[in-house]
Order: structure tokens, then sequence, then C-alpha cells
């Protein structure tokens, strides 16, 4: 599957739900794409996406950091009024449904999931400035209509809690296969387990493992295109009972 500029179809879908927000467009702040330009008037919003990372070669499906920027002059707006705009801009993208809004079946752009957002802020020659940033995982393609029956793989998740400290559990079934699978030390999405967590391939003791600390992340690949694990594969052990795991995986 082709980049095809992905990057611009997300600057574009972001630009959309900011546009059609009638709060924010009642604000008259111009909303535009692509690289910062001094030349703009304040006060101006960005939308921005440099790049993007394929999260595995060859699927297509690509990690990429959008970027909402806001700046207001102090002349023209006190802090009260950015504050109140940021609000605005915070509660559209850091919406629970985010990547399914981004999604969009004309723009041919699919966005599978928001891995994490950041904030920034601060005062910039004389302007108050605010940048969200979204990391997302998305797909130049139509996945909205079409479904997934165009891709080499699709992606799945799976959360997994262990209710006590040195007792494995094992991921999931045997039905459930995957070629690749992304391990993430939080007990549930957006929330980082208390403690390390261990990845035991075929173990069901706790004398081995792979050592996750909360947040970070460990990936596993079949080696062979057609060669595939199962869930049944891997235990999860747990320093802290009630942490665990979600896994991203593809098939």
């Amino acid at each position: 599957m082709a980049y095809n500029s992905l990057e611009e179809k997300l600057e574009t879908r972001a630009k959309a739900v900011l546009d059609a927000d009638s709060t924010f467009a009642g604000y008259s702040i111009t909303v535009s794409k692509g690289e910062d330009d001094d030349e703009l008037e304040l006060p101006r919003c960005l939308v921005i996406c440099n790049s993007g990372e394929e999260s595995i070669p060859g699927l297509g499906n690509f990690k990429c950091e959008l970027t909402v920027r806001l700046i207001e002059s102090m002349d023209d707006a006190t802090l009260a009024t950015h504050q109140t705009h940021v609000a605005v801009i915070r509660d559209l993208f850091m919406d629970s449904d985010l990547a399914s809004t981004l999604s969009d079946a004309t723009e041919e752009v699919t966005v599978f999931a928001v891995i994490s957002r950041a904030l920034e802020k601060g005062v910039e020659e004389r302007a108050w400035y605010c940048e969200l940033t979204v990391e997302v995982l998305a797909a130049s393609s139509d996945l909205v209509t079409t479904g997934y029956s165009n891709l080499k793989a699709s992606f799945n998740s799976i959360s997994k809690t262990v209710a006590a400290t040195g007792t494995p559990e094992v991921l999931g079934a045997d039905s459930v296969l995957f070629h690749s699978i992304t391990f993430q030390g939080m007990k549930a999405a957006r929330t980082l387990n208390a403690g390390n967590v261990y990845i035991q391939p075929a173990s069901t003791d706790d004398s081995a493992g792979f050592r996750l600390e909360p947040g970070s992340s460990i990936t596993f690949q079949a080696g062979e295109e057609d060669n595939y694990f199962a869930a049944d594969q891997f235990y999860i052990d747990v320093d802290q009972a009630g942490d665990g795991v979600v896994a991203l995986h593809s098939r």
C-alpha cells in the first residue's frame, strides 16, 4: 500500500474537524494546513503533519504525528480568551472517538487508533501559543466502506490484566492468530501499569520473560509471511496485581 500523501490527508481531516465545529468557527480564527508561515496574520491555527513512520514494513500502516497549533496576539486576546479557545481544541482532539472522526471515505484515509497525545503551551514574542500533538496509526486507504479485505493485515487488540503476582496468565485462546504483536505496558487503554510486567513466550512459570516497564512496548513478529503466533503462546506475569498489557496484533 502506498504512502500516497497520508500527511496531507490527515491535515485535511484535522482542518475539517475544526471548521465543522460551530463553537470554534464562531471565534473567526482561520485554520490553515501545512508548515508554519510567519506571514500569516494572527490569530492563526495550523494543522501540521510532517512525516510518518511505517509501523511494520510492507503493511502500509504509518505512525504519524498530527499537530494543531494555535497562536494569538496578547494585544488582541486576553489569556482567559486564549484558554477558552484552547479548551475547544482540546475537547475536539482529546475525544475518545477521534480515530473514527479523522477517518474519511472521501479523503481515503483511515485512522486505526490514537497512540498518544501531548500538549505544549507558552508565550513567544507577545503571543500566546498552544500545540496539541496527536500520534495516530493510519493508512492512506478507504477502509471506512471497503473494510479490511484489501490489506495484507488487519489490526485488532487484546487487553489483559493479571490477578496475582507470580502467577502468569495466558494472553488468549489458541484460535486467536496473528503475524505480529506489540505489547504495551498498560493495564487498559490510556492507563499505565503501576509496575513492570513480563511477557513469557510459551512459559507458564515466573522464572523467565521479557520485562516491560510501564508505558514501554515490545514487538514479536513471525519470521515468515505465512507463519503465525497464537495467543496461547504468550503468558503475562506482573509485579503489581491488577497490572497487565494492551496488545495490538496484525494478521
